[in-house]
């Protein structure tokens, strides 16, 4: 018999390159594991059914999804891993359609190959294209996939004054890699983040004479403190968030009004603090709450010099394109999901009564609608997907259908095959929250 022809050759990388482009931005194609009960055979204790969940009817996916580029990333990835002489960006480019189509751990090892490309470039005198964004891929793939050793190996430091954080504070996550604050707060790291702001303390500068002079009435203990560790608005926000976190972990009981208040969900205490204190130990949640607010919601705009891309993002914003391209940093709609969790952390610590568990619902709620609110863009514009932690909510609070909701929304619209929603979608199916969660930052175990 005549002998099998070859198997065609890889497509042209360049062609690759462009399909690629073309299908990242498309949906993530259904590829959530149907739970007992779903679709089939019924399982009495999986069963959706019992837990009230309307899974709807069976549809199949739609053909225009992200998956149509797997067979082109696939091609860059096989072609160009095994080449000397890798391009980073192009190695780089399969990760885009990984991370679409669920394949969090591909995304991972391809964006590997192209950093390494990257360090070659710059040990041979060339400045790669893109080199921190293939860094901020890695991160953010490595965290969705629950890999917190290589997340916070390549994530950024905070640094001191000046430094990295400070340096990129205008920056969308997606063209830097995440804080290294973030991914500690990301995977429950608290005596990472602790150590990291007393190592910042120990460094930190004093206070000018014209900050002094601008604020004659003096400052409360939180501005004063990111004033002295970060130069910029930015930087200041992201200690005030991840050490709000922290100061929530502590086991202590949150100063929120009682049960009996009738205080509406988004009213918040008046509180200020009664003495200065130059130890970030000794700042209030709520400090930190006050703090995050006033940097960012009241004072961060999405025009302002301070949060544009250099040469991507338009300086003015002045046109619908403009407002709604990827390149937009949306640093007000990040600020706010940031300080909805904050506050929804600083409620939940202690115990879950009614007024409080109200108030936390509210708080994750608004901050899924104003994260749903954020455009497509690899990696994320912000690294925590608030899905999870309202789905995280309801698991605690007795919600099983809520909580299954959630995860699965997260699941086939968001990111399929993460390992946080496919563990939280069995966890709502077998009503149980055990000793793991799906948000660090308001419900570590």
């Amino acid at each position: 018999p005549r002998p099998a022809p070859p198997p065609p050759p890889p497509g042209h990388i360049l062609a690759a390159h462009m399909l690629v482009h073309l299908t990242e931005s498309l949906p993530p194609p259904r590829l959530r594991p149907a739970v007992d009960g779903e679709r089939g055979e019924s399982d009495p204790d999986t069963d959706p059914d019992r837990l009230g969940i309307d899974g709807g009817p069976d549809l199949p996916n739609s053909f225009l999804t992200a998956a149509l580029g797997e067979t082109a990333a696939d091609s860059l990835a096989s072609q160009l891993a095994r080449n000397a002489g890798v391009s980073p960006h192009l190695a780089h480019m399969a990760a885009h359609t990984y991370v679409r189509v669920g394949r969090w751990r591909d995304a991972v090892e391809i964006s590997k190959i192209a950093i390494a490309a990257d360090d070659a470039f710059v040990a041979n005198c060339v400045y790669p294209y893109g080199a921190d964004h293939n860094v901020a891929m890695l991160v953010s793939a490595a965290a969705m996939a629950g890999d917190a050793t290589t997340a916070a190996a390549h994530a950024m430091a905070p640094g001191l004054r000046h430094g990295p954080v400070d340096a990129y504070a205008g920056l969308t996550s997606g063209f830097y890699p995440a804080s290294s604050l973030v991914v500690a707060a990301r995977f429950g790291e608290w005596e990472r983040v602790r150590a990291a702001a007393d190592a910042a303390e120990s460094r930190r500068a004093p206070l000018s004479k014209a900050y002094v002079d601008a604020n004659p009435r003096g400052t409360t203990n939180a501005e004063r403190w990111t004033w002295r560790v970060a130069a910029s608005p930015w930087g200041r926000a992201q200690w005030a968030y991840a050490l709000g976190l922290a100061s929530t972990k502590d086991g202590a009981e949150p100063e929120y009004p009682d049960d009996d208040n009738d205080e509406s969900p988004d009213k918040t205490p008046d509180k200020t603090p009664d003495e200065t204190t130059e130890s970030w130990r000794e700042i209030s949640g709520w400090e930190w709450i006050e703090h995050l607010r006033k940097l960012t919601i009241r004072k961060i705009t999405d025009d302002s010099p301070d949060v544009q891309v250099p040469g991507l993002t338009a300086r003015n914003v002045s046109s619908p394109f403009d407002h709604y391209s990827p390149f937009c940093p949306w640093k007000r709609l990040i600020a706010s999901v940031m300080v909805e969790t904050l506050q929804a952390a600083y409620v939940v610590k202690g115990e879950y009564t009614p007024n409080k568990a109200l108030m936390a619902k509210y708080h994750l709620q608004t901050a899924v609608k104003i994260y749903d609110k954020l455009p497509y863009f690899e990696p994320e514009h912000h690294y925590l997907p608030a899905r999870q932690c309202l789905g995280e909510f309801y698991l605690r609070t007795g919600d099983y259908a809520g909580a299954y909701t959630q995860f699965a929304r997260d699941l086939d619209e968001d990111h399929p095959q993460n390992p946080w929603s496919l563990r939280g979608l069995q966890r709502a199916a077998a009503r149980a929250f055990g000793d793991e969660s799906a948000c660090n930052e308001v419900f570590t175990p």
